[in-house]
């Protein structure tokens, strides 16, 4: 198996940072009460399961990608339907399901692109026609729309991670373009955890306290401005953003700094929506955590919240700014 350099120069800084982040993790313990203390363990842990699953996703390229999120969509899928679908709507939740492997396997083979494209239209058709079947009309609009959204935002959303790497524009820096995909994944995890950090300890001024009451402006821009300089930083080992041409009269060397820029910007601002978008539908549905699937976090939907929009979003950022 032949690793590109860079992308293990990447995991390793990651890992480097994550144990940095460790040891200031168990040094705050002290004086916590034993239910926070072993909250904060467990998140540590999960943290690194996560961090090891990532890394081995890079390792195998397409397919390591493919498998990682074709499971974390399928989970995620799994916990919303558990939460929202009623009784009459069970029997269409397999055949949902089902579309997840097809996805990502296509996504595997090729034919991403023509697969997604027909997703939102073949999850309408399953997910209306059980109702339709039995000539049940209350709260066909309902049902229909909570079982499509699922589709929309855990499948389809997500899956576009797995397309980067059948960019036409992939960079040589990584290994058949598995570049473009760390470099997503780490500016959302950075995005969020940056948001969180500087929104607990500057953070006044919330902006949907109904929705999500921890989401400050503060968060929101301490995260924008680490997103864009990790970006700046991460893109030229891991993409061809920082090759690209400048724009207009622009001088020649800013392109370097503009597209990665532009790029952190862009991920910071839809992984912010698609976490406030997961806020709202737990809100409805009454829940805090999806699940307890992962110790000191909750489950695959407190995970995926933010992929679900950034994935999609820079996707079709570097596909609409190739030139």
């Amino acid at each position: 198996m032949n690793i590109n350099p860079n992308l293990v120069t990447t995991l390793l800084a990651l890992f480097m940072v994550l144990s940095l982040g460790s040891l200031a993790r168990w040094s705050s313990l002290r004086g916590l009460s034993e239910s926070k203390a072993r909250a904060k363990r467990n998140s540590l842990r999960t943290w690194w399961i996560l961090a090891v699953l990532f890394a081995l996703a890079a390792i195998f390229g397409n397919l390591g990608v493919c498998v990682l999120l074709g499971v974390a969509s399928w989970v995620s899928l799994r916990e919303y339907e558990s939460l929202t679908v009623e009784d009459a709507d069970t029997r269409t939740v397999p055949w949902l399901l089902a579309l997840v492997p097809i996805t990502y396997l296509a996504v595997f083979l090729g034919k991403g692109p023509e697969v997604l494209l027909g997703l939102p239209l073949v999850a309408l058709v399953i997910a209306s026609t059980s109702r339709v079947l039995q000539g049940r009309t209350e709260g066909y609009l309902a049902a229909t729309g909570r079982l499509l959204l699922g589709m929309i935002v855990l499948v389809f959303g997500p899956a576009h991670a797995a397309l980067l790497l059948t960019l036409p524009e992939a960079t040589p820096l990584a290994a058949d373009g598995v570049g473009w995909f760390v470099f997503l994944l780490l500016l959302t995890e950075v995005n969020d955890i940056a948001q969180a950090l500087v929104g607990r300890r500057l953070g006044k001024h919330h902006i949907t306290p109904e929705v999500s009451p921890h989401k400050t402006g503060e968060g929101f821009l301490g995260g924008l401005v680490v997103t864009v300089l990790v970006a700046i930083l991460a893109a030229p080992y891991l993409t061809s953003l920082a090759s690209r041409p400048s724009v207009g009269s622009l001088p020649p060397g800013l392109g370097s700094i503009l597209w990665p820029a532009l790029a952190g910007v862009v991920i910071a601002v839809a992984g912010f929506l698609g976490d406030l978008n997961m806020s709202a539908i737990k809100r409805d549905i009454g829940v805090k955590d999806s699940s307890r699937l992962l110790p000191g976090m909750g489950g695959a939907l407190d995970r995926i919240d933010s992929l679900t929009l950034s994935a999609p979003s820079f996707y079709w950022f570097v596909l609409a700014t190739a030139g």
